[in-house]
């Protein structure tokens, strides 16, 4: 079953994210106002989150340390906030949340269920990333597995094809174009 952290102090916006959880078939939420509350939900024996929607302004965590939290326990995050200002949202998505979504509108409700939505989707779909070096080929896998799809790598294109044949849930190559044995166009 899908959990969801939500970790949110405002009545308002709380009722209003649960309902649209409810939308969108995220039925089961650990509900939390506050670091300490999220801490605790963490420490319930009745299963871990496989997605925290959290606010960055908390009572007792002002500064965005719930993404901290989240991240020590490897829950998948996207963060929901009022806050904005360039360096904070730059150095959360550095942190590896999934997206930086800013309440500042019924629209952002809506564009988190439908983010919400497709991450539900992601996990079936394969991607496969071929490039030659392995550390372009990392940080790319590592940002397309953020949003939960099932990734694959390749280090050259007679690697590509094998994979490619032996994983039919790939739906979309992400190919370096320059490439030792046959470029990424030709391939």
């Amino acid at each position: 079953m899908q959990t969801t952290l939500l970790v949110e102090d405002a009545s308002f916006f709380e009722k209003a994210i649960v309902k649209k959880l409810h939308e969108v078939g995220r039925n089961q939420i650990m509900v939390a106002r506050n670091y300490a509350e999220a801490e605790s939900c963490l420490n319930l024996p009745i299963g871990e989150p496989d997605l925290a929607l959290v606010d960055l302004t908390l009572p007792d965590a002002p500064d965005g340390e719930i993404v901290d939290l989240c991240e020590k326990w490897k829950i998948p995050t996207i963060v929901f906030t009022s806050r904005f200002d360039a360096k904070t949202r730059s150095k959360m998505l550095e942190k590896g949340v999934i997206d930086y979504v800013l309440k500042d509108s019924p629209g952002s409700l809506n564009y988190v269920a439908d983010l919400i939505r497709k991450l539900a989707k992601n996990p079936s779909i394969g991607i496969l990333v071929l490039d030659d070096a392995a550390v372009e080929r990392d940080a790319i896998s590592k940002i397309v597995s953020k949003h939960l799809y099932k990734v694959y790598q390749a280090g050259s294109t007679d690697e590509a094809l094998e994979c490619l044949a032996a994983n039919p849930d790939i739906k979309l190559v992400l190919a370096d174009y320059f490439m030792p044995d046959k470029d990424g166009f030709a391939f």
